[in-house]
């Protein structure tokens, strides 16, 4: 389906399944994007997710906190030594300005002692852009760039669990102020 849409890709463009919510899917994907694919050139982690509860994955994770940061974090790490062979090559990690609201507690990752929505965002972003200070300067002389990026307020589903007040507010200033 997605190979239909972008035609004149069709001898450049793999696909392959993940699911983020599955550190054992994490792995598998590694595994053959590494062996099928001869360079990875770049790397996007561009996982947003919220409104998912307090729900924990089959790993032990809050499912917000593994699939925006501990599952992409995984597949990072488990394609560097491909990436390395491969560059100059770079990873992006999108994040959002709303890390700044977050509240982290190193001894609660899973949010057990108390749970937040939004803070499970939050402080999934967070870690994120910690995440990648951190490789950004172990990897200086690997020929990898690594960077985050806030792309902007944005009208998407991602809010959608917020209460329909609250959303049709949000949804209101993000379609007369943003893109």
């Amino acid at each position: 389906e997605v190979l239909s849409i972008f035609e004149g890709a069709k001898n450049r463009l793999a696909v392959y399944y993940l699911d983020l919510s599955s550190l054992d899917s994490v792995r598998k994907f590694a595994q053959e994007v590494s062996t099928k694919e001869e360079r990875i050139d770049i790397l996007i982690n561009n996982a947003g997710a919220t409104g998912l509860g307090n729900k924990k994955t089959e790993d032990g994770f809050l499912i917000g906190m593994q699939v925006n940061y501990f599952a992409p974090f995984l597949l990072t790490c488990l394609l560097l030594e491909k990436m390395k062979k491969s560059a100059p090559s770079r990873i992006i990690w999108l994040t959002s300005k709303l890390h700044g609201c977050a509240k982290f507690d190193i001894e609660d990752i899973n949010f057990e002692k108390s749970f937040s929505e939004n803070q499970v965002y939050f402080c999934s972003k967070l870690a994120i852009i910690l995440a990648a200070n951190e490789l950004a300067k172990r990897l200086k002389s690997t020929g990898i760039t690594v960077n985050t990026v806030h792309p902007g307020f944005t009208y998407t589903p991602i809010w959608n669990h917020l209460p329909s007040g609250v959303l049709i507010i949000w949804n209101f200033i993000l379609k007369k102020f943003f893109k």
